[in-house]
């Protein structure tokens, strides 16, 4: 299952771009989005490019259906590896799991100048291989990824 959003920065493509390799400004982000228990690494690989792993534990509000499969609190480890050099575009590409959770979420995030501001491009993809639930499942963490995304934005157009 693929989902799409495009959110619209008024800040300038570098501004957003640094806000995602900011080990500070994401673990503030993650925060106050209700995480908790957030290590953050960023690894310089080149001057354009960089890995930066984030583990942290998230709450969800889990539908009756699955909470056999998912938990209130679920330990989450993200990959994520950005390239992009000044003035962009910039792009990252992410590995999200979830301990215990049958399914996986990949994500492409694209940043790029428009004018003054930037657009941010999310393309997620969510793969659920365990049968009878597997697209309830799969649905549900569609739905939590586009609200994760919404909250990002909210957080970094008015903090970045």
């Amino acid at each position: 299952m693929k989902t799409f959003q495009t959110k619209n920065y008024t800040q300038g493509v570098d501004e957003i771009g640094a806000a995602f390799l900011d080990a500070d400004f994401l673990a503030a982000k993650f925060e106050a989005m209700g995480s908790r228990n957030i290590e953050i690494t960023v690894e310089a690989l080149d001057d354009d490019e960089f890995q930066v792993t984030i583990v942290r534990e998230a709450p969800v509000d889990v539908p009756r259906a699955l909470k056999s499969v998912v938990k209130p609190w679920n330990k989450i480890v993200q990959n994520e590896h950005w390239s992009g050099a000044d003035g962009g575009p910039y792009r990252g590409e992410i590995e999200l799991g979830t301990d215990g959770v049958p399914a996986e979420l990949s994500s492409v995030i694209e940043i790029e100048q428009t004018g003054s501001g930037c657009s941010c491009t999310v393309t997620n993809e969510i793969t659920c291989k365990i049968p009878l639930i597997g697209k309830k499942l799969a649905q549900f963490i569609a739905k939590e990824a586009e609200k994760t995304v919404d909250e990002e934005y909210e957080y970094i157009s008015q903090n970045a």
